[in-house]
């Protein structure tokens, strides 16, 4: 996951656990969506045993068990964590984590904070790499890791994945209506992520210490990158938000604060952005190599957007 400033940074901070479900045949109870333990607890794998560490945290005593990490997640609803581990005679650790958020589409946005890795049919959608699989489903997150991993390790991992998923009676909804607005080619792999706060902002893509954009729990926001053709690598990689605010005065606000201390300020990165309101809507392009393909970016999200707001039966 990505914390602080880079995608992966975030991996080495979030290690808890939950359940572990060996062959998928503990001792378990379906979980359904609404507050309360997460009852995820099963038995250990065959060859396995537990190391009595059994964890579950709520609201901010998560901070207890990811000292410096538990933003990420307070970012996205966090409600409660279940937290287990095992170890085999070899000294190998396996750590199972179960994370319930407010809603379904949070934790998509934690699983979309880092993506990256082989995508694994567990859940809503899975990565896996190195002896670590993401997955969401419903309202719930969960990383499984396997330490050190060995061949043998996927197999294991992806079981126990499964057996979780297979428990979880939620539907699992993403944030259809921003996501509808992602450019048809030339997204970067693993790029788009769904959030709401400054903090999640900073950590893709430092914009300020202030709040420029007015980010909070009441606002939804989608950013990518784009792969522009036939420009250097360097330059190639221009970043695009795309924001819903409460109310078309939100949006305004953001806008004029947005285009007042980052636009009107004459430094490297004003020169390669630019933005679009609609409604209660914001569009805002970085990185882009010139003014030009900024607003060319713009336009072409804006007219997915007037697709989208456009009254149903309107021609």
């Amino acid at each position: 996951m990505r914390l602080l400033f880079g995608k992966s940074l975030i991996t080495l901070a979030l290690i808890a656990v939950f359940p572990m479900l060996a062959s998928c045949n503990g001792g378990t109870t379906p979980v359904t969506d609404g507050r309360g333990q997460i009852r995820l607890l099963p038995d250990a794998p065959p060859e396995w045993r537990d190391t009595g560490r059994t964890h579950v945290y709520s609201g901010v005593a998560l901070s207890d068990y990811i000292n410096g990490g538990a933003e990420v997640y307070f970012a996205y609803g966090f409600r409660e964590a279940a937290v287990r581990e095992f170890e085999n005679s070899a000294g190998a650790r396996l750590t199972v984590e179960v994370y319930e958020m407010n809603r379904s589409e949070n934790a998509y946005g934690i699983f979309s904070t880092d993506s990256a890795g082989k995508r694994i049919p567990v859940g809503a959608d899975a990565s896996y790499g190195d002896g670590l699989l993401r997955f969401w489903k419903g309202p719930f997150f969960v990383r499984i890791l396997c330490y050190p991993s060995d061949p043998a390790t996927e197999a294991l991992v992806q079981n126990i994945g499964k057996g979780i998923a297979d428990l979880i009676n939620s539907d699992s909804r993403r944030p259809e209506s921003l996501l509808s607005l992602l450019p048809d080619i030339g997204v970067a792999a693993d790029s788009v992520c769904y959030f709401h706060r400054q903090t999640s902002l900073n950590n893709l893509r430092f914009l300020s210490d202030e709040n420029l954009l007015g980010l909070g729990d009441n606002v939804d926001a989608i950013t990518w990158e784009e792969i522009l053709e036939n420009k250097e690598s360097s330059q190639n990689r221009p970043r695009q938000i795309v924001l819903r605010y409460p109310s078309e005065s939100a949006a305004r606000e953001a806008s004029r604060n947005f285009t007042e201390k980052y636009i009107g300020v004459q430094n490297r990165f004003s020169a390669g952005a630019a933005t679009r309101l609609r409604s209660s809507w914001l569009i805002v392009v970085l990185d882009a190599p010139s003014k030009k393909a900024a607003n060319e970016a713009v336009d072409r999200t804006f007219a997915k957007l007037e697709t989208l707001e456009k009254p149903e039966g309107s021609p």
